[in-house]
């Protein structure tokens, strides 16, 4: 009766501890670069990969030997300007990506938007893949980004963005 009865002991604690250990595991779902592919070309292979956020998102463009990566922001407007330059981006922790002579374009769909295009730098790369982002200016229209943007934004450039290699040249 004596072993039955720790049988019984020895087996609900294994069941109450497994249950347990289950309780404390979590699933974590990795995103990869596959995650966010667009497009593949038939006749040269390149891949084309897209962010899925929408105020700033990212574009990554891969060719056999080598890739291009582009930072894309839109923002409303409301009236019309032409010949405009400066794009800000504003992180949690209060630095700022800041280019003053960048071309912003104007386009009307609906209401004025603004749009910057352009390549991000490897200083630029490591505050997107390091930082959310919670504002963006182009030119004198800025806008807030809502938190779940800045998290699919964060994710995204922690599995798009690469820096680039910067290769010394040697003296001759």
């Amino acid at each position: 009766m004596r072993k039955l009865l720790l049988g019984a002991i020895l087996l609900f604690s294994n069941l109450c501890i497994s249950q347990e250990q289950q309780k404390d595991t979590v699933v974590v779902n990795q995103k990869t670069l596959n995650d966010y592919i667009s497009n593949e070309d038939k006749f040269t292979g390149e891949k084309t990969y897209y962010s899925p956020t929408t105020t700033i998102s990212i574009a990554k463009f891969v060719q056999r030997k080598s890739s291009n990566q582009y930072i894309s922001i839109d923002v409303p407007g409301s009236t019309l300007n032409y010949g405009c330059y400066g794009v800000s981006i504003l992180f949690e922790n209060g630095k700022k990506i800041v280019r003053p002579h960048e071309k912003v374009e104007t386009n009307y769909s609906d209401g004025w938007s603004y749009r910057a295009f352009f390549t991000p730098t490897a200083n630029e790369i490591n505050l997107l893949k390091s930082y959310k982002v919670v504002a963006v200016k182009l030119y004198i229209y800025d806008t807030d980004i809502n938190s779940s943007e800045a998290d699919d934004l964060l994710t995204a450039a922690k599995v798009m963005l690469s820096t680039p290699k910067i290769v010394k040249k040697t003296k001759k």
